[in-house]
């Protein structure tokens, strides 16, 4: 869990926890690679780091390769 006020900054909270995600995951900018997308309280897709989060939100990472 991390307190951020925007999509960007829990992914930058997100690789200063876990520096394995840099590369696979996370770009050095704190960005998703392209092949991840983020979801937003299992309801909408969000890739905009500016994104307002709220301290309810729970945001999920998946593979943008998934589905079918």
């Amino acid at each position: 869990m991390v307190d951020s006020s925007t999509l960007g900054e829990a992914l930058r909270a997100l690789m200063d926890v876990h520096p394995e995600l840099v590369g696979p995951v996370l770009q050095e900018n704190g960005q998703l690679t392209p092949a991840y997308t983020a979801n937003l309280n299992g309801l909408r897709f969000c890739s905009d780091p500016a994104e307002p989060l709220s301290g309810s939100d729970e945001v999920l990472i998946i593979s943008s390769l998934a589905g079918g």
